[in-house]
This record gives structure tokens, sequence and C-alpha cells, in this order.
């Protein structure tokens, strides 16, 4: 194909993504609900921000592991109200550069707006 074809695909591509998209129109408040409703109870999600918030206490951040959420040392129980406590831990690197295994603790909750909040920490 000529670089012009390939450009007209592309712009063609674009506009039916875009029109696609648009004519879905808006979320209906039923269906914002339950997608609320699916991420108050998400475990996996609970476990996926807590790395986040652990990750924000780390002298490397970058270098932090955490293992799958299936892992045995790792549990995130549901306390209800949208509210998960996740235990597990970490391999980082400490101020020295050594990796060292951390275990954290963290008491999440969904706020029903889109946002985790962190109410509590602990990383030993």
């Amino acid at each position: 194909m000529k670089p012009s074809e390939l450009m007209f695909v592309a712009i063609v591509s674009i506009v039916v993504i875009y029109a696609a998209v648009s004519l879905s129109g808006p979320e209906s408040a039923e269906d914002k609900a339950e997608r609320m409703a699916d991420e108050c109870n998400d475990s996996a999600m609970a476990y996926s921000v807590s790395q986040t918030f652990v990750k924000r206490k780390l002298t490397a951040p970058s270098k932090a592991e955490f293992p799958s959420r299936s892992d045995s040392g790792v549990s995130a129980l549901s306390l209800g109200d949208c509210r998960h406590r996740v235990v597990g831990y970490v391999d980082a690197q400490n101020q020295f550069g050594g990796t060292v295994r951390m275990t954290f603790g963290t008491d999440v909750k969904f706020d029903g707006k889109g946002n985790w909040l962190l109410e509590a920490i602990v990383i030993k």
C-alpha cells in the first residue's frame, strides 16, 4: 500500500471507532450502579490498589515485586461496606540496595465514585 492509502485506512478506522463509541450513548444510572457495585466487591482490584499504596512507602518502588493474588501468602478479605483487608508481601530494595521481603497489610475502601481510599497500612 502507498503511504496515502495507509493514511486513508487509518483515518477511516479512527472515524469508525469514534462513531461506535459515540453511538453507544451515555451510561445509564442502572449500569453505573451495577459497575460500582462490582468494583466495590472486587478483591482483585483491592489487591491491585493495595500494591500502589505499598509502593508509595518503599525506598525503590520501581524495583518492587509482588506475588500473584493466588499466592498462598496473599489474602484479600471483604469486610463489607466496600472495605477490604489485604495481606501480602513484597520483595523490595532497602536503602542499601539489598532485596528484602516485607509483609504488609492494608485496609482499603472503594468510595462508590470510582476512587479507592487507604484507611490503614502496615509494612514490616
